[in-house]
């Protein structure tokens, strides 16, 4: 990650993460179990907003850009791999939000991500990311 202060209270926040995604679709009397790996890069504005010298909170709201790198969905017997030609696109792109709760060097974030594109290859149902995260981190 990385954090540039432009001032106290403005930030830009990027990282390149690698994010583990899945979801479990219920079709008819059986289960569809899908998993997606991508390599993401969120571009966040932050503002802190400070409450006594040890504690702040800083709020993020920014894009993020995703490229699937792999993964498996199950149906049955039956598995693709989740990034091919007849299942899911290895593109992704949306708007990720949240706030963290800092706490001198630690850091205990709440947020999400939405995805505004559909990530189904042609002939499938629409689908895009909504995601929950829930982090704790400690900065160098």
């Amino acid at each position: 990650t990385l954090d540039y202060a432009f001032t106290d209270q403005w930030y830009l926040l990027t990282a390149l993460e690698y994010s583990s995604k899945g979801v479990k679709i219920e079709i008819g009397r059986s289960d569809m179990n899908v998993t997606a790996a991508y390599l993401q890069l969120p571009l966040c504005a932050g503002f802190k907003l400070p409450i006594n010298e040890k504690f702040a909170v800083l709020f993020r709201l920014g894009p993020y850009f995703a490229y699937g790198l792999h993964g498996k969905s199950k149906l049955g017997g039956y598995e693709v791999d989740t990034f091919s030609k007849d299942f899911a696109k290895n593109f992704d792109c949306g708007v990720v939000f949240g706030a963290n709760l800092e706490w001198q060097k630690f850091s205990f974030g709440l947020g999400g991500e939405s995805g505004m594109v559909n990530i189904m290859e042609e002939g499938n149902s629409k689908a895009e990311i909504r995601n929950f995260t829930l982090s704790a981190g400690y900065k160098f």
